[in-house]
């Protein structure tokens, strides 16, 4: 029985390992180009389907934010954007233990408020959905505004219930005042 228990023990102290994953999220303005973009990154222990990394058709320079409060501005053309975005590092204990948490405070386009108090690319905090990108380009006509919400993440599949919206800064703002 000792032989049993024994040779169990080692077998299943090779064979375990724990798989994670990390949800980050980075940055990247092009002046010349009139592009801002907010982009999330899963980053698995192990190759997965999961994982999610930025576009890389998009050739533009690549930030991440860091832990704690993060503050940008990218200015193009007429328009300013700050946005504010928190991350708090895993923690020990507790919900969402082990995985980073992700507030967007605020993203403000020339002083008005586009996206306020929301959670940003946070899997266990995907109760509601949480919005995984922002995109805005400048074009002819003014700003154009992509962004992707999602209902949660799974491991081989990655985003689950992905819906993106584009629209305008106009229209945006039209929704926001009424």
């Amino acid at each position: 029985m000792r032989l049993i228990i024994l040779v169990t023990g080692i077998f299943l102290s090779f064979n375990s390992n724990a798989d994670w994953a990390s949800f980050k999220a980075g940055y990247a303005c092009n002046q010349n180009n009139g592009y801002f973009e907010i982009y999330s990154i899963v980053e698995t222990s192990t190759p997965d389907e999961g994982e999610i990394y930025p576009d890389s058709t998009i050739k533009v320079d690549r930030n991440l934010f860091e832990d704690g409060d993060n503050t940008i501005s990218c200015v193009f053309n007429k328009y300013k954007i700050d946005t504010k975005l928190t991350v708090y590092p895993p923690r020990a204990s507790g919900e969402g233990a082990g995985s980073e948490r992700l507030r967007l405070n605020y993203l403000k386009i020339n002083k008005d408020i586009i996206f306020e108090n929301t959670v940003f690319n946070s899997e266990f905090l995907f109760r509601t959905s949480s919005l995984v990108s922002i995109k805005i380009k400048n074009t002819k006509t003014g700003l154009s505004i992509n962004y992707c919400t999602v209902a949660n993440w799974g491991w081989g599949v990655g985003y689950k219930g992905k819906k993106c919206i584009n629209t305008t800064l106009k229209k945006m703002l039209t929704r926001h005042s009424s």
